[in-house]
């Protein structure tokens, strides 16, 4: 009996262990489970909400792409033209490597206000100072002066800070144009200005010039970027036609060797060596479909 007894007792104990077994290998197995449901599962489902967010920011990256415009574009040709109608002296313009519009001087502001207000508003220089035309109210300067400049004014202030005139010396106050010598006599009153116009010159001469190649253009949402080579040029004599030979420099200041030597007539024929000269690059603002001047920088060739 007692033998019975023990072998049923080692059986009851061999089927515990077997379902103890079991048990573990139910909760080994789930454990696994588990573990591999959030390994895979889990990481599956939270990858694939990260290229939604990539799909949202990818319309923002085609939307700042840069495009490559033709140099002779009209997009570029309305650019340039708008910069002939902002008077920067080429002292301030090429003082340093990057100009700034928000950096213009008081002489240039008024210089490119007075340049684009209607010219029958403007006395000749051979005018007697009481034939002065209508004062051009503050108002009436400034709204012209939007049109090519934004968020700047002329005011009292701006005129007074000018000095003389050097073509009118019994005024006041006056522009100057280095490049040229000319400026204008400004009579300031309280609510604006009446101007006397720069007097007739001695007819064309034979000055230094920049001569300009436009080589690249790029449009990126509300800017557009135009690059141009720059040769600057310095008369140095005649040849046997009589034709000005003129030295081209790669730099406003015209120091180091001249890069070449020839006539203009020459230029037509046999064209500069552009790429030893040095490269501009213009940043215009594009608002309601114009372009406005912000910046000029000097860019490596």
């Amino acid at each position: 009996m007692e033998e019975k007894g023990g072998i049923t007792m080692e059986n009851k104990n061999e089927k515990s262990k077997n379902i103890i077994i079991v048990i573990l290998i139910v909760m080994i197995i789930g454990l696994a489970g588990l573990m591999c449901y959030d390994k895979f599962i889990v990481k599956k489902e939270s990858e694939k909400s990260v290229p939604t967010t990539e799909k949202e920011e990818e319309p923002k990256v085609e939307e700042n792409k840069i495009q490559s415009l033709e140099t002779t574009s009209k997009n570029v040709v309305d650019a340039m033209k708008q910069f002939t109608n902002v008077y920067i002296s080429d002292t301030n313009l090429y003082r340093a490597d990057i100009y700034k519009i928000s950096n213009i001087s008081n002489n240039d502001l008024v210089q490119t206000t007075i340049n684009n207000i209607d010219r029958k508003l403007i006395a000749s220089c051979v005018s007697d100072i009481k034939e002065a035309k209508t004062e051009i109210s503050f108002t009436d300067l400034n709204k012209t002066l939007n049109m090519v400049i934004l968020e700047k004014e002329v005011n009292a202030d701006t005129i007074k800070s000018l000095g003389k005139s050097k073509s009118f010396p019994t005024l006041d106050y006056g522009t100057v144009d280095p490049n040229s010598g000319d400026d204008y006599g400004i009579i300031l009153s309280k609510n604006g200005i009446k101007v006397l116009g720069t007097c007739d010159g001695f007819g064309p001469g034979v000055y230094p010039y920049i001569e300009k190649n436009i080589v690249k253009a790029e449009e990126d949402n509300n800017y557009i970027y135009i690059y141009e080579k720059q040769a600057f040029a310095v008369p140095e004599g005649h040849d046997e036609n009589y034709d000005v030979i003129y030295k081209y420099y790669d730099n406003f200041n015209h120091e180091g060797s001249a890069k070449e030597s020839k006539t203009k007539q020459e230029t037509i024929y046999t064209p500069l060596k552009w790429s030893l000269y040095n490269t501009y690059k213009y940043t215009f603002k594009i608002v309601n479909g114009n372009y406005y001047f912000e910046q000029f920088e000097k860019v490596n060739k």
